[in-house]
């Protein structure tokens, strides 16, 4: 992937690796990579489970609660758990949050009624909860950081770039939300603005057609200024001055045919 399509990030990096790794393995106990604390003892994951029980009693024993488990690794801390809950009256539905399909083969000879997910999202709403995690977060993908001068950016996972420099960064998901919710308050505000001159009698109109070419002349204008290009950097959390703004960036194709851009996108 690197070879094809460049650099990519230390969150898309564990995440690939992860996917690969618990996908292919069942990783616990000694003939596997590492262990964790309910497969050294029962009583880890019965502690888990009389924790529980005390919650859902004293939350009035609701009869839809769910036993919730991410990552229950051989489900041995959900049986030891279950076993403290089904002794208090628990006897809610089990729910496992597991991407593996070798885990959850394992998983399924403890837990034959259990049902399985691939993400937290899956769960059944209008539920109360009672949700484990044990040794999860730790594993999930990082969005790692690197303080430059100007704002944090993400750190990458690649082969050496001679041509790299300090401000390298990769598409961030978070940094297009806020640009996408920025472009469309600018939209909206060149928009009334047009509508309320022309309400006012201010802008002589005759046609849709033409309040959408002035709208779009408008919008034009704002984006070929340095001062529109700097309410999109703040709106992104950038503080450029506007004399810094490069109004004519290079496009620089890396690798094959150029790709669609500006007007040949449509």
């Amino acid at each position: 992937m690197i070879r094809e399509r460049g650099l990519i990030s230390v969150e898309q990096y564990m995440g690939l690796c992860n996917a690969l790794y618990y996908a292919t393995r069942d990783p616990l106990g000694a003939p596997g990579d590492f262990t964790t604390a309910p497969e050294i003892s029962q009583m880890f994951g019965e502690i888990v489970g009389a924790a529980l029980a005390d919650c859902w009693l004293r939350a009035g024993a609701p009869a839809d609660a769910a036993y919730v488990e991410l990552g229950p690794g051989r489900g041995t801390l959900a049986a030891d758990a279950l076993k403290v809950l089904r002794q208090a009256g628990f006897a809610g539905e089990v729910h496992f949050v597991e991407t593996s399909p070798v885990l959850r083969d394992v998983q399924r000879q403890l837990h034959p009624d259990a049902e399985w997910h691939e993400a937290l999202i899956a769960i059944p709403e209008g539920k109360p909860l009672l949700l484990v995690a044990n040794e999860f977060f730790d594993a999930l993908p990082v969005r790692q950081l690197v303080a430059t001068e100007q704002t944090p950016v993400k750190k990458e996972s690649g082969a050496k770039d001679p041509g790299a420099t300090p401000f390298k960064v990769v598409v961030d998901p978070e940094m297009r939300l806020k640009l996408r919710a920025a472009l469309i308050e600018l939209i909206d505000y060149h928009d009334e603005a047009l509508a309320e001159h022309f309400a006012e009698g201010k802008l002589a109109l005759e046609s849709y057609k033409e309040y959408i070419e002035l709208f779009a002349r408008s919008l034009k204008e704002t984006m070929e200024s340095r001062e529109g290009v700097a309410y999109l950097l703040r709106a992104a959390g950038f503080e450029i001055p506007p004399e810094q703004i490069n109004l004519q960036p290079e496009l620089r194709w890396k690798r094959g045919a150029p790709g669609a851009f500006g007007k040949t996108l449509l």
